[in-house]
């Protein structure tokens, strides 16, 4: 089994996908969720975890540059936070409401990481941009800030693990059908809008 801090990596690596380059789909949840499982020994948990995130998240598409919740990374560190756990849809609906603040943190610094790319454009005279330049600075930027934010974040979620369990008040299973509920639906009306 891999240590924690280079899962953690990987997450970071898979995330690459969503910003810089290749585009192949293995930073979706139903994809890297299992792939997050299947390394930490819990692959149930990963599919799980995965399937409802993705649903969750397929209304949200970053056209035009749009920021979105980060699908990704959120779901990942929480089949890395429930790797001990046993896969039920209780102890993921219970978790469900964390993921999503967590989603909508990274959307504020993939913003961040945008800004700073584009700032970087700005300042540098045009004769000596570069495709290779470019591609590197973002690939470290992101590498270096994603990383130490999944890092913070992990490590905080699992100190306040056992603590935060005890102060959910709502049922897991519950949140879990009624967000596959509403997630459903807003796909639906979605659907029903492009059609007309």
């Amino acid at each position: 089994m891999l240590d924690t801090w280079m899962i953690l990596g990987i997450i970071v690596l898979l995330s690459i996908d969503t910003t810089l380059f290749l585009q192949s789909l293995i930073s979706q949840p139903i994809f890297s969720c299992q792939i997050i499982g299947a390394l930490v020994g819990n692959y149930e948990m990963g599919l799980i975890i995965g399937s409802i995130s993705q649903v969750v998240f397929l209304g949200f598409l970053p056209i035009g540059g749009a920021t979105i919740p980060d699908p990704q990374i959120a779901p990942n560190i929480l089949v890395l936070l429930l790797a001990r756990e046993e896969a039920t849809v209780e102890m993921v609906g219970l978790w469900i409401p964390v993921m999503l603040i967590v989603s909508i943190l990274f959307m504020y610094l993939t913003t961040f990481e945008r800004f700073l790319g584009t700032w970087y454009m700005k300042y540098i005279p045009y004769g000596y941009l570069n495709i290779n330049m470019l591609v590197s600075f973002s690939f470290f930027i992101h590498l270096s800030l994603f990383y130490w934010a999944v890092y913070q974040c992990f490590h905080l979620l699992k100190k306040y693990k056992t603590t935060a369990s005890e102060y959910l008040i709502y049922d897991g299973t519950s949140v879990f059908f009624l967000t596959l509920f509403f997630s459903l639906g807003s796909l639906s009306m979605r659907y029903a809008k492009w059609r007309r």
